[in-house]
């Protein structure tokens, strides 16, 4: 069946929202350029001033920090860059903190030492985390073998840094895995690193124990949300079951399971379970969303609430303005603002696409879809994913069909009125 743009929502779907372009290629920014391509970029901060993104030049790479109304690079590390731990080259998994103040970053690097995870502080001073030289005790005394996943918040009272990353150690067969939670003073100080959960852990409500855990994050009172499984790899393919649990760990804390496969499916059948789950989104309001799947047809975004488990979009709602097109994929981990509402990318079964907001009153606001221009260009591809909506605003990677086949990071205004009736 193909997909119709309802002729009363035209002037809602058709036209994106608000926005400004904020980073392009073939661009030099502070000295680093012509830029070739972006990450999926997030935002920082509690009014989403600044958009981060790791990007790439032909010959160098570097994490840049853009001011969200288009005025160009306010902040990049780059090889070039002095710091108390020593020049970085090469960037792999960040995150950026959204609570109140100048946010903190974390990500992981390399020095001429080692590859590491690092923090920079609000001050704008580096501070080493842990890397493949750290020692870990709770992994046997070992050195970190790698590490990545970096989550990164700032407490409510602006005292204390929180870092959620995932380690190994040891060889593949015989590897350490863990989730750990370090902290640290937001002006810098000793680092403390503490076990979160490990593979030698068992899991809530089942008794298996962990085998796989990835996509932690951490909230503003240092919880650490996660996904974790108890199968092998080959086994998880067949299967797919695993637990996203939510762990209260900085104080003591033991683990709680936000949904596994013994939970029933909402909007299911009264029998469905689920049997697959992707990383958590957690908000600043401690909200967590995931993409998951039931035994039986529904396949959704959740949000956990004091209610329960509550439907954000699924496979029986329609995507916004398009009749008869209901949506199909959610490939990305959802983001979610400081309130709760949940910024995702939603793709139909005939193609169409797009970025949405849901709000907490219920409904959706289209922010862009793939039927929209942008500059006065087709888009070729969207990219929107985690961590990636604060202060009203979304932060969005596209790709435009011009000569120069742009592609870049433009951030879009999240509309707070229009609500389209799901069917």
């Amino acid at each position: 069946m193909k997909c119709l743009l309802g002729a009363s929502l035209v002037s809602l779907v058709w036209s994106a929202s608000s926005y400004v372009r904020v980073a392009h290629t073939d661009v030099w920014y502070g000295g680093m350029g012509p830029l070739e391509s972006y990450t999926f970029p997030q935002m920082g901060g509690q009014h989403g001033e600044q958009v981060y993104s790791a990007s790439q030049t032909l010959n160098n790479s570097f994490l840049g920090v853009w001011d969200t109304n288009g005025s160009g690079l306010v902040f990049g590390v780059n090889s070039s860059t002095s710091t108390a731990v020593g020049s970085m080259s090469g960037f792999g998994d960040f995150a950026v903190s959204k609570g109140p103040g100048k946010p903190a970053t974390a990500f992981i690097s390399s020095t001429s030492a080692s590859n590491g995870l690092f923090v920079q502080l609000p001050s704008g001073e580096f501070v080493e985390i842990a890397t493949t030289q750290t020692v870990f005790a709770p992994a046997g005394g070992a050195p970190f073998e790698t590490l990545g996943d970096p989550s990164v918040e700032i407490s409510k009272d602006l005292s204390t840094i929180y870092v959620a990353f995932y380690g190994t150690t040891g060889s593949y067969l015989e590897e350490w895995r863990g989730i750990i939670l370090a902290t640290l003073p937001v002006n810098g100080g000793t680092v403390s690193l503490n076990l979160v959960v490990s593979n030698s852990m068992t899991m809530p409500d089942s008794g298996a124990r962990f085998h796989g855990l990835s996509g932690p994050k951490v909230t503003s009172e240092g919880k650490v949300i996660f996904f974790g499984n108890g199968y092998s790899a080959s086994e998880m393919v067949m299967n797919q079951f695993s637990n996203p649990v939510m762990n209260d760990r900085h104080v003591s804390g033991s683990l709680s399971v936000v949904a596994n496969d013994l939970s029933t499916v909402p909007g299911g059948t009264s029998s469905e379970r689920f049997v697959s789950f992707t990383d958590p989104g957690v908000g600043l309001d401690g909200t967590v969303v995931f993409v998951g799947r039931g035994s039986e047809t529904m396949y959704a975004i959740f949000k956990e609430t004091s209610s329960g488990l509550n439907i954000v979009a699924s496979n029986q709602m329609e995507v916004p303005g398009y009749s008869g097109c209901k949506f199909a994929w959610f490939p990305q981990v959802p983001s979610v603002d400081a309130d709760g509402n949940v910024v995702f990318f939603g793709q139909g079964n005939d193609g169409v696409a797009g970025v949405f907001a849901s709000k907490r009153s219920g409904g959706f606001s289209s922010l862009l879809s793939n039927a929209d221009k942008v500059d006065g260009y087709d888009t070729i591809s969207i990219g929107y994913g985690q961590n990636a909506v604060s202060g009203g605003k979304a932060a969005v990677y596209l790709v435009l069909s011009d000569e120069n086949v742009t592609n870049g990071i433009w951030v879009f205004d999240v509309l707070p009125s229009e609500d389209v009736v799901l069917v």
